[in-house]
C-alpha cells in the first residue's frame, strides 16, 4: 500500500508533502529546461507532457485502489477510502500547487534525433528504422531512446510492396515533376532530407517549394500542390506552421507557434516582400522561441527542426554564395491549378479519404524517399524559372522580356544609351526611367545569371562587354 499520510494523536489524517513528493516522482519529473513543465512516461520509451490535472488523477487513482476500510483504530474509529479522498480534495491547492510540483526531481529533456545513417519513424506499436538499404521494425521496449508522444505517427505500419501506378501520392508527385523521373528523384531526396531529423551544419538550408510558372501579371499562380507536400510531411513528422501572409519573421514573437519538439518548421505562403536574410541565423544557429508572457526558449541548432517554405514568389535577399547555399529550391510544375485539382484528377481528397491500403502505399513511398536521400544525399533539381523570377522581381517583366531574348541570341556588346532608347521605344510607359536605373537592371540580370562582364571605355563606361 502506498502510504502518503500519517495520523496525529487523535487519529486525524495528516497528508505528508515529502511522501507525496516521493510518490509522484515515481511517475512524474519536471523538465530540466522548464521546471513548470511536467514529464511523464506513459509507456516504455514514450514521454508526454503532463499537467496538474493528471497529477491529481494519479493520486486519486491510488486512493481508489485502497480497500473500503483502510485502517481500524483501537477506539473503534475507522479510516475509510472516502475519508482519505476527502482530505486529498480539501488539500488540492496546498499539496498539488504548481509551486509544489516544480520541486519534483528534474529530467533532462532529450528529444530523439536520428543518427547520421538511419531514419527512425515512430509508428503506433513500433519504430521503423530505415537505412539506405534496410527496413527494420523494433518494439518501443527494445528501442534505445525515448520519443515524445506527439512525435508518434498515428498509424500502424504495415510493410508492403507497391506498384508506382497504383499509389496515389506517388502519381501526384510524378505529375508535379512534369512526368520527369530526374525531377522526381530530386523531390524525393528533399522529402527524405526533411524527414531525416539528423542535422549537419554543412547541410543547413531551407527547402523552398515554389511555382514553376512565370506569371504575366503581378498575381501568383498558386494551387499547384505545394501545400499538399507540406501536409504529407505532417503525417510523418511533427510540423509547426508559420503563416507567411500575415506574420513577419522580424517580430519578437515570430516563432511563437513553433514548439521545442517540432521536427519540421513549415513556413507557408511567404509573401512577395519576404527577405531571406532574416532567416539565415535561425537556419544555421539558435532558434529563439518567444511566446507571449514567457521568457525566450533558445533551441540549439542540433535540437531544432528543419525549415521548409512554400511561396509563389522568390524570396529577396542580399544575394551571393552565403545566401544561395542556405536555399534548396524545387519548382512545382503546373499540372495542377485552377482548372485541374487533385480532387478532379484522383476522384477523392488526398489523405482524408484514404483507406489503410492507400496509407500503407504512402508510407512505403515516403520511406523510399528517405532511403534515396540516405543513399545519394540531395539531388538538386535543374532550375527552370527561379533565376528568371528573381530577375523579374528585382526589375520587372517588361525589362526581362526585352533583355533576355537579346542576351540568349548571343549579343556581347551593350551600349547603355542605345539600349535604353530601344527599350523606351518598345515600352513607352518607361519614358521617364533614368539611365542609372536601367543600367542597374542590366547588372541585376548579369549578376543573378553569374555572367562576367567589363565596361568600356574605362573612364566613361558607356558599353557593357560580356566576357
Amino acid at each position: 500500500m502506498k502510504i502518503f499520510w500519517r495520523y496525529d494523536d487523535n487519529g486525524k489524517i495528516i497528508l505528508e508533502r515529502w511522501k507525496i513528493k516521493r510518490l509522484l516522482e515515481q511517475e512524474f519529473k519536471t523538465n530540466e529546461n522548464n521546471r513548470s513543465e511536467l514529464l511523464r512516461e506513459k509507456r516504455k520509451n514514450i514521454l508526454t507532457i503532463a499537467d496538474r490535472t493528471e497529477v491529481i488523477s494519479f493520486i486519486l487513482s491510488i486512493v481508489e485502489s485502497f480497500p473500503p476500510i483502510i485502517k481500524k483504530f483501537p477506539n473503534g474509529k475507522e479510516l475509510t477510502k472516502e475519508d482519505l479522498e476527502e482530505e486529498v480534495l480539501k488539500g488540492l491547492n496546498s499539496y498539488f500547487s504548481n509551486d509544489f510540483l516544480s520541486t519534483l526531481k528534474s529530467q533532462k529533456l532529450q528529444l530523439f534525433k536520428d543518427p547520421i545513417d538511419k531514419c527512425c519513424l515512430p509508428f503506433l506499436g513500433k519504430v521503423v528504422v530505415t537505412t539506405m538499404d534496410t527496413i527494420e521494425e523494433i518494439e518501443y521496449k527494445n528501442f534505445e531512446s525515448t520519443f515524445w508522444d506527439k512525435q508518434i505517427i498515428k498509424k500502424e505500419y504495415c510493410k508492403i510492396e507497391y506498384k508506382e501506378n497504383d499509389a496515389v501520392f506517388y502519381k501526384f508527385c510524378y505529375k508535379i515533376c512534369n512526368n520527369d523521373t530526374k525531377r522526381l528523384s530530386s523531390l524525393m531526396t528533399l522529402l527524405g532530407y526533411l524527414m531525416h531529423t539528423y542535422k549537419d551544419p554543412s547541410k543547413a538550408f531551407a527547402v523552398i517549394f515554389t511555382d514553376q510558372e512565370i506569371s504575366d501579371n503581378d498575381e501568383a499562380q498558386g494551387g499547384v500542390g505545394k501545400s499538399i507536400l507540406g501536409r504529407a510531411l505532417s503525417y510523418v513528422r511533427r510540423v509547426s506552421y508559420f503563416d507567411g501572409r500575415n506574420q513577419r519573421v522580424k517580430d519578437i514573437n515570430a516563432f511563437s507557434g513553433f514548439e521545442r519538439y517540432t521536427e519540421i518548421y513549415l513556413m507557408e505562403d511567404m509573401n512577395k516582400n519576404f527577405n531571406f536574410d532574416s532567416m539565415i541565423q535561425v537556419i544555421t544557429g539558435i532558434l529563439p522561441l518567444k511566446k507571449l508572457w514567457e521568457n525566450v526558449d533558445n533551441i540549439s541548432f542540433k535540437e531544432s527542426g528543419k525549415f521548409c517554405m512554400t511561396c509563389n514568389y522568390i524570396p529577396t535577399g542580399s544575394g551571393g554564395y552565403s545566401e544561395e547555399r542556405r536555399q534548396e529550391y524545387f519548382e512545382v510544375g503546373n499540372y495542377f491549378g485552377k482548372n485541374k485539382t487533385p480532387l478532379s484528377e484522383f476522384g477523392h481528397r488526398l489523405f482524408d479519404e484514404w483507406d489503410d491500403e492507400e496509407w500503407n502505399k504512402f508510407y512505403a513511398f515516403m520511406i523510399e524517399c528517405v532511403q534515396l536521400y540516405l543513399r545519394h544525399g540531395i539531388i538538386s533539381a535543374k532550375k527552370i524559372n527561379v533565376v528568371a523570377k528573381q530577375i523579374i522581381q528585382r526589375t520587372n517583366l517588361d525589362f526581362y522580356n526585352y533583355f533576355h531574348p537579346r542576351f540568349t541570341e548571343g549579343q556581347k556588346v551593350w551600349d547603355k544609351e542605345s539600349e535604353l532608347k530601344n527599350f523606351v521605344k518598345l515600352y513607352p510607359d518607361y519614358r521617364r526611367i533614368s539611365a542609372r536605373q536601367f543600367t542597374s537592371w542590366i547588372f541585376q540580370y548579369l549578376r543573378l545569371n553569374n555572367i562576367d562582364y567589363t565596361q568600356e571605355p574605362a573612364d566613361l563606361r558607356k558599353r557593357i562587354i560580356i566576357l
